[in-house]
């Protein structure tokens, strides 16, 4: 669901949703949030997604929650994440989050991984900001027994808002063996 968090490179238009892409969002929180999101594509239970994410603001950081489940009985993946973020001054946001990944197919088994991602956004100005993310950088087995594993994943992000109403966002993705 990446449409979810495009927001995340963005100073106006940021949502509860934005540190689902970058952690680092997390750090320009001002007031508690909380999301729920549901899609079920071409009316399919088996293309069912939904997320809840919720954030809340403190004096040490802000520190965020995400729920995730997709897919059906015959074969789903769930996901939790606790995240944390924070602001290093008006140029700098900073966040990580630790993961615990799982799928089931009845049929076949079940896997599961802990992992971990983060990021940053630079505020270059005003109106444009670019980060980085990281997930699951070193790797790792989802299970003891066999070398299936979560592919590691960087983004680099950059946005522009263009005005209150208006923002520009695009990132680039390099998926591990992709």
């Amino acid at each position: 669901m990446p449409y979810t968090g495009l927001t995340a490179y963005s100073q106006k238009q940021a949502d509860v949703f934005s540190f689902t892409r970058n952690q680092a969002a997390l750090g320009s929180m001002k007031q508690p949030a909380v999301g729920i999101y549901g899609e079920r594509r071409f009316m399919l239970s088996e293309n069912s997604v939904y997320t809840l994410a919720g954030a809340y603001p403190s004096k040490l950081g802000n520190f965020g929650v995400q729920l995730n489940y997709a897919g059906f009985k015959d074969y789903n993946e769930s996901s939790i994440g606790l995240a944390y973020g924070r602001s290093l001054g008006s140029k700098l946001d900073i966040g990580v989050q630790f993961n615990y990944f799982s799928y089931n197919i009845p049929t076949y088994g079940n896997a599961s991984s802990l992992h971990f991602e983060g990021g940053a956004i630079l505020h270059l100005t005003p109106k444009f900001n670019a980060g980085f993310h990281v997930f699951n950088p070193v790797g790792g087995n989802l299970s003891k027994t066999n070398n299936e594993k979560l592919a590691a994943i960087y983004r680099v992000g950059f946005g522009y808002d263009a005005s209150d109403q208006f923002f520009i966002g695009t990132e680039i993705i390099k998926e591990e063996n992709k």
